[in-house]
């Protein structure tokens, strides 16, 4: 195969938003600029337009298989690019369960909390599952997260401390 390199419109990358998911098949590209979100996708070897119109404040996040995808920490996206519903805006870092069932976030108050996406939206917010778990240390600011394969554990990852967090 021969990939080729692809021009994003002339979007400039600064600071760019890249995620993919853990399968390889699709990556999710876009830029702080508001313009067009890209998808790759690897089995085409074609970058395209998803025809979202969003500036990307935080890295994309999706599932194994990229069926469920988030934009902006909060906007949730199906693999057709279809918006399907939301997390709370007090949301700071997020991950996806291997399947896309569930999402984990991190907050503002510093909690991990467990949002089941196959529910019934209130208000345009995925139903929380329990009351959330607060962590035993702070990761501080810049946070990202992530999760096992087996989808057991998070690790929460900031400025100040990685935190190890069994999925609650």
């Amino acid at each position: 195969r021969n990939p080729q390199v692809t021009s994003m419109g002339g979007n400039t990358c600064s600071p760019a938003q890249v995620g993919g998911s853990a399968d390889g098949s699709i990556i999710i590209a876009g830029t702080s600029i508001a313009g067009a979100v890209y998808a790759f996708n690897a089995s085409t070897e074609a970058l395209s337009v998803t025809g979202i119109s969003l500036s990307l404040t935080a890295a994309p996040v999706l599932n194994r298989s990229g069926s469920r995808i988030v934009l902006n920490n909060t906007r949730i996206y199906n693999a057709g690019f279809n918006y399907l519903g939301g997390l709370p805006n007090t949301t700071l870092a997020v991950t996806l369960s291997p399947n896309g069932s569930i999402a984990y976030t991190y907050d503002s108050s510093g909690s991990v909390r467990k949002f089941d996406l196959t529910g019934a939206l209130v208000a345009g917010i995925y139903p929380e599952i329990g009351t959330g778990t607060t962590l035993a240390g702070s990761p501080g600011t810049g946070v990202r997260m992530t999760i096992t394969p087996d989808g057991g554990t998070l690790f929460i990852a900031g400025v100040s401390q990685i935190v190890v967090q069994p999925t609650p």
